[in-house]
């Protein structure tokens, strides 16, 4: 199937100016593909190897290749560009199409509006579960954040970009091994949990859950709890303190910018507030078919 989908793309060096494109990186960017012979709409993520490892892509190709959700972006083939068009250098990835844009240009385009609560129990929905199929599998992702949400035109939720991610291996008994703590920092900072910017060692499923409560929080609020949840921003040693004292973070946050949750219902707020934990031990994990130990309209 590669080589039909590879077929339609001999002139990437210099796209035709009707070939839309998707988005753009560092490393490469993605452009509105098809496959030669069914015409299905596809996206194909195109890398310079020159400016990122040959093994690194692969490595997420073979996460991808793991995952088969409906909340989990689809890989449909990778392989590296031909010689004889001058495209040795370059990794194509297909994979299926999500064109109804980021889950982040959802709040951005309320402006001050908050998303309605209904509307962000929807979407954490699907992003729950894509996360949930990737535990299971031992994948922790490690750059959740509503730019690596991606919509279809109906509004399924998708998530994308495993580049960051981590795959726990199974011990003697089966599980996961997750006794070693990961160190890389990683992910965005708006989003990354306090452990993994400490520096001290982390478990990469409850950093995850962290990314999920910023998510959400930012859906329903149109802005972000902490800037970064270190000691360089103020808040985070006020909701650390609050935490200690048993207050609510939703309302806390909240409260610094004279705004009331009075929108919110208990169950949200009792979610968030769980989610956002500075204590992983704390934090409510996901598992199969409901957050615990939190339940509710969002599990």
């Amino acid at each position: 199937m590669l080589e039909g989908l590879r077929e339609g793309f001999t002139t990437l060096m210099s796209p035709p100016p009707e070939t839309k494109k998707f988005g753009e990186g560092g490393y490469g960017a993605t452009f509105a593909a098809h496959a030669v012979a069914t015409k299905q709409p596809l996206a194909v993520k195109i890398i310079d190897t020159r400016r990122m490892r040959l093994e690194a892509i692969r490595r997420e190709c073979h996460m991808l290749e793991q995952l088969d959700h409906p909340n989990v972006i689809k890989v449909l083939g990778h392989g590296t560009g031909r010689a004889s068009t001058g495209q040795q250098h370059l990794y194509f990835i297909f994979m299926e199409c999500a064109s109804g844009g980021e889950l982040f240009d959802q709040v951005i385009d309320r402006g001050a509006n908050a998303m309605p609560e209904e509307v962000a129990r929807g979407f954490m929905r699907g992003l729950l579960a894509g996360v949930q199929h990737c535990h299971e599998r031992g994948i922790a992702h490690r750059d959740l954040k509503l730019e690596n949400v991606l919509l279809t035109r109906e509004g399924t939720v998708k998530v994308i970009d495993f580049g960051l991610s981590h795959q726990y291996q199974r011990g003697a008994d089966g599980a996961f091994d997750r006794s070693a703590p990961l160190t890389d920092m990683c992910g965005s900072k708006s989003y990354a949990a306090p452990e993994v910017l400490s520096g001290r060692g982390y478990d990469g499923f409850a950093a995850d859950v962290w990314s999920l409560g910023v998510s959400l929080f930012a859906m329903l609020s149109g802005f972000f709890p902490l800037d970064e949840a270190t000691s360089k921003d103020w808040r985070y040693t006020k909701m650390a303190e609050g935490q200690r004292r048993g207050k609510s973070t939703t309302a806390l946050v909240y409260g610094w910018y004279k705004r009331s949750t009075a929108h919110l219902s208990g169950e949200v707020v009792a979610l968030l507030d769980s989610l956002l934990a500075i204590d992983p031990a704390k934090r409510c994990h996901v598992a199969p078919r409901r957050l615990v130990p939190l339940s509710g309209p969002y599990s």
